[in-house]
């Protein structure tokens, strides 16, 4: 019998499937495909599609060394717009503050000499700038003891609005940001896939904090140092099996889509996904029947899915 031959992929099929990949938020299979796309034959659109990959996943120490790879002097990543451009995002992930604006405005300068689109770098500042705000903001509010109302303002902006926040915060020492979180955590308002984000911060960063939560108007005091990120909930995974099983039967094109709401629901319902996901086959059954049941677990499936609606909503529109 003659053994098949398996030829290796080109770099252009790499990239065409990388596509693909972040089209279906497949962020892993994505880089990995991207990679190995520059590393048979560099091209610039796999190179960027790599770099605001890094930048919106905010993998600040890959996104470095992709840049030092293949431009390691600060002058050849301004060869041509696009590309200084994409630097220009980089700039405000990888610096400091200050320094971010600083190096940004001098790109932005240059860009005008060449004659370039300076609308991406001034958009850069008008966010760093925001940025700088929030802190000033922030801080005085602490010494003020005025946290609620600022987290009041924040709020009434919208839930996007305030994740987008949330992203900047994160990177900077917890101290300065705990009585924000802390509120955040005990609002009884404030959307649950928010918490959710900020309970996953303690876990990424590794704070033990005992802590109040409302979760869907119920109180809750929950230990930071003993949670496991959502994708490691035990029911979490007994629905994923339950997904497989249900589309290799009946649906393999339901799959993808059952997978992102699956995972988009258990960011709400954390940190008690364990509790509403006990029955992995009738989540299923919720999500794929033509009539909506009259359930608990529907309930707060219905209570996920509006909050995500609305959080689409205003991304569409920010």
């Amino acid at each position: 019998m003659t053994d098949i031959v398996e030829f290796p992929n080109n770099a252009e099929h790499y990239y065409r499937k990388a596509l693909n990949e972040l089209r279906e938020q497949h962020f892993d299979r994505a880089e990995t495909l991207l990679l190995k796309s520059i590393a048979l034959d560099y091209k610039t659109d796999a190179f960027l599609e790599l770099v605001r990959l890094y930048i919106t996943s905010n993998r600040k120490e890959s996104l470095r060394e992709l840049w030092d790879a293949y431009y390691p002097r600060p002058e050849s990543r301004l060869e041509y717009e696009e590309l200084a451009h994409c630097h220009a995002a980089s700039i405000a992930t990888l610096q400091p503050l200050q320094k971010a604006l600083i190096e940004l405005y001098r790109l932005r300068d240059y860009c005008e000499q060449q004659d370039w689109d300076t609308v991406p770098v001034q958009i850069e500042i008008e966010i760093l700038n925001q940025h700088q705000r929030l802190e000033e903001e922030l801080a005085r509010a602490i010494a003020n003891q005025e946290v609620s109302i600022l987290l009041e303002d924040l709020h009434a902006a919208g839930a996007y609005s305030l994740l987008e926040h949330l992203k900047h915060l994160y990177t900077l020492p917890y101290e300065d940001c705990a009585p924000l979180y802390r509120l955040i955590l005990d609002h009884p308002l404030i959307e649950q896939y928010i918490k959710s984000d900020v309970l996953h911060y303690f876990l990424n960063k590794k704070i033990a904090e005992t802590l109040p939560l409302i979760w869907f108007g119920e109180p809750h005091i929950v230990s930071t140092g003993s949670l496991r990120p959502y994708n490691e909930q035990k029911q979490f995974l007994a629905t994923l099996r339950a997904i497989q099983s249900y589309c290799e039967q009946y649906n393999p094109q339901l799959y993808d889509e059952l997978i992102q709401q699956l995972t988009l629901q258990s960011m709400c319902f954390y940190p008690f996904i364990n509790d509403v996901l006990h029955h992995p086959e009738e989540w299923v059954e919720c999500m794929t029947s033509e009539t909506i049941p009259d359930s608990p677990l529907a309930k707060k499936i219905l209570a996920a899915s509006d909050e995500l609606f609305n959080l689409l909503e205003e991304e569409i529109f920010e």
